[in-house]
């Protein structure tokens, strides 16, 4: 029982995706948005979107996340009685990191885990968001 996608459903799905992208993708704007500064200033056409290839990356990752564990999560969770906000939050941090770690596991990819960490953010403020939503569908507060 996946939610029904109305406007409402949509909007917030779409603030969990920019947002998580947006946390996710922080870590690498710091070192894209000056070297694209730094190309844009020498003349070099390409320094504006060099800004913009951690946002590329990361909102189209965070969508599939919340298509591929988000919303069956929610399903999940619906169907269990036990919805609540900061279930998302913890899902998503878990969800964003677990790859990477587990990619980490093997010699030839240890690198990967470096990126557990923009993943489990970008994962646990996309949750974050679309537990607010489904905490205001479901008439939960921030205590319950």
């Amino acid at each position: 029982m996946i939610p029904e996608l109305n406007r409402a459903v949509l909007i917030a799905l779409a603030k969990a995706v920019l947002w998580g992208g947006v946390a996710g993708a922080l870590p690498f704007l710091l070192v894209s948005v000056p070297i694209g500064m730094a190309m844009m200033r020498d003349g070099q056409a390409g320094g504006f979107w060099i800004m913009l290839v951690p946002l590329w990356i990361a909102w189209p990752t965070t969508l599939i996340g919340a298509f591929v564990i988000g919303l069956p999560f929610t399903a999940l969770l619906i169907r269990s009685g036990h919805e609540r906000g900061r279930f998302y939050v913890l899902a998503g941090l878990i969800a964003g990191s677990l790859p990477f770690l587990l990619a980490g596991l093997v010699p030839e990819t240890i690198g990967w885990m470096a990126f557990s960490i923009p993943g489990g953010l970008a994962g646990a403020v996309a949750g974050w968001h679309w537990g607010r939503h489904r905490d205001r569908v479901a008439g939960h507060s921030a205590t319950d």
